[in-house]
């Protein structure tokens, strides 16, 4: 699994620097980047391999709120296609994983501390704070465990014919339906 995620949080596309865009990329596709060229050769030397690429479901549709991330997120995307057409016949196969809104401890803590709620009981503050935003069809927020479920799945055998796929683990917050 290829999780690596966070970065600057300008207000906007005009208020994000040059600096913001580069922090960016770097942070959620660069890094991804050299995890895959330090993993990659020992995969196609065993002939057998599997790449999971945690992106997010702002790559599939777009947040204002994060002018930067999404789009970084979803040259993520696009690269573990790219490396599944490239690689999987060679037995190395790539997914990518988006998580919609996941009640981790980073994210509770972010909610707290844009609330300004450190008193506060963190999950009924991130539930508060997120679930004014993101109204979710399945009715709760994703905990980590969801996304770890799919993951593990596609890291198996069981996942042997799925290459390329990009599946959103988001309670239905993503509106497309491709």
């Amino acid at each position: 699994m290829n999780n690596v995620t966070g970065g600057p949080s300008p207000p906007d596309v005009l208020g994000a620097t040059d600096a913001d865009w580069l922090a960016s990329y770097t942070m959620n596709l660069v890094v991804h980047v050299r995890f895959i060229r330090r993993a990659l050769p020992g995969m196609l030397e065993r002939g057998w391999g599997r790449i999971v690429n945690i992106a997010s479901t702002s790559a599939r549709q777009p947040d204002d709120r994060a002018p930067t991330y999404g789009p970084a997120k979803a040259a993520l995307v696009n690269l573990s296609k790219q490396l599944a057409n490239l690689y999987s016949g060679r037995g190395v196969l790539t997914n990518c994983v988006c998580p919609g809104i996941t009640r981790t401890e980073s994210a509770m803590a972010a909610a707290v501390a844009r609330t300004a709620r450190s008193g506060d009981d963190p999950k009924r503050v991130f539930d508060e704070y997120f679930g004014a935003r993101r109204p979710l069809p399945a009715g709760r927020f994703g905990e980590p465990e969801d996304t770890a479920a799919l993951v593990a799945l596609l890291s198996s055998d069981l996942a042997s014919w799925i290459t390329g796929a990009c599946i959103d683990v988001d309670g239905g917050w993503v509106k497309s339906i491709t």
